[in-house]
């Protein structure tokens, strides 16, 4: 009997694989034992032993075939496991980004609020402040009467000497009701220049909080064109990897055919 066919040739041989987990480990292993049968066969042939020899060549494309097939299984699963590592991982990177760019909107959000909150809460103490300061502005106006008023005060008194008390009487109601309408006009201008201040400081109230809101507004569009764009980038680095996987997969697919029909063609004749 050849001693290819005894498995004490086999066991002995393909006991360092048995120990090994490594695929390639196991492969140098058969490749070996293939080129050990091709050496067995070529002797049977110079022997003239061709029955045998045919027997061999059967068995080494056998083998030869079960590898082929192997590796093809194995670099299939390969594939599809890096596939799906690869999708693993862009899910992660994808879901985490997606959850800062969430994190950063809400946090510019919140910073907004609390700008604005602490905008109001200076406004309405300037607002304080201002109603103290025309209040006390107030106090050291005095009432200025008109000439017309003074002028019917000095007449009053002139006919009161006179003894006039009749249109002294008439000249007084005249300066009374002249009076009122200077009270009436002194109210008036008080009441203009709050206003007035007031209406300042409103104005100047509406441009900060403008100001406010259109700096965020713009930092937000910014944040979120700078999120698109990174997004473009980690989709375009996921594709690319996809690509170079794929590539690499039908390159390793190509040698496999290949290199299976290069040995075949020395194995086999």
């Amino acid at each position: 009997m050849a001693f290819y066919k005894t498995n004490t040739f086999i066991k002995n041989h393909f006991n360092t694989s048995r120990e090994s987990t490594k695929e390639d480990k196991i492969n140098s292993e058969i490749n070996n034992y293939l080129e050990f049968l091709n050496q067995e066969k070529l002797k049977l042939v110079d022997e003239g032993n061709y029955k045998e020899a045919q027997k061999l060549k059967l068995k080494i494309k056998e083998i030869q075939n079960n590898k082929d097939n192997k590796d093809k299984k194995n670099l299939e699963n390969n594939f599809d496991h890096q596939l799906k590592q690869l999708k693993m991982d862009y899910d992660k990177e994808l879901k985490l980004y997606e959850a800062n760019c969430e994190n950063n909107i809400k946090s510019l959000q919140e910073k907004e609020v609390s700008e604005y909150d602490a905008l109001a809460a200076q406004h309405g103490n300037e607002l304080k402040d201002l109603y103290k300061n025309v209040e006390n502005l107030i106090k050291t106006m005095s009432l200025k009467h008109s000439s017309e008023y003074l002028a019917l005060r000095k007449m009053e008194q002139s006919l009161i000497k006179q003894q006039k008390y009749d249109e002294a009487h008439v000249v007084k109601v005249k300066a009374d009701n002249c009076a009122l309408v200077d009270e009436q006009n002194f109210k008036q201008e008080k009441e203009l220049i709050i206003k007035s201040k007031v209406e300042k400081l409103v104005k100047k109230y509406q441009l900060e909080k403008k100001h406010l809101v259109d700096k965020f507004a713009y930092q937000i569009e910014m944040l979120k064109k700078e999120n698109e764009e990174t997004l473009l980038k980690i989709n375009s680095q996921f594709k690319k990897k996809r690509e170079k996987l794929e590539r690499e997969h039908n390159i390793n697919n190509y040698l496999i055919q290949n290199t299976s029909a290069g040995k075949a063609s020395k194995l086999v004749f």
